[in-house]
């Protein structure tokens, strides 16, 4: 941003994206501590007059275990039921949407919501 602020001046922008992955336990801290590192980064900017807004869109969330046994539809679940609701709370998230990194994390396959895709859609 400071680049770009210094050779266009203050972006016009309705959001800022960020992309976070879990891996290791599903309630590991590390997505929050770092949504919440970014969301104080965009309001510094705001401050500093770079940028018109402190609303952040999650572009890119989810679950990538560290081997086979762990890239399961059910780890999968179980970082969404612990993330997404700290999603929806935080002040400055406006939007998220789940990236699917193997078959175990698909919303869709064959043209039909998976287990993962289902329990996506009921949490939205």
């Amino acid at each position: 941003l400071s680049l770009y602020y210094r050779r266009y001046g203050k972006m016009d922008a309705q959001a800022l994206s960020w992309h976070c992955y879990q891996r290791d336990s599903f309630d590991n801290p590390y997505p929050v501590s770092k949504m919440n590192k970014f969301a104080d980064y965009v309001k510094q900017r705001k401050g500093n007059g770079w940028i018109d807004t402190t609303d952040i869109m999650l572009t890119e969330f989810g679950w990538y275990g560290l081997d086979e046994e762990n890239n399961t539809p059910e780890n999968c679940i179980a970082f969404m039921d612990w993330f997404i609701p700290k999603l929806k709370k935080h002040p400055q998230v406006r939007t998220f949407h789940w990236w699917e990194w193997f078959d175990g994390s698909r919303l869709v396959i064959n043209g039909e919501l998976t287990e993962v895709g289902s329990h996506y859609k009921e949490m939205r």
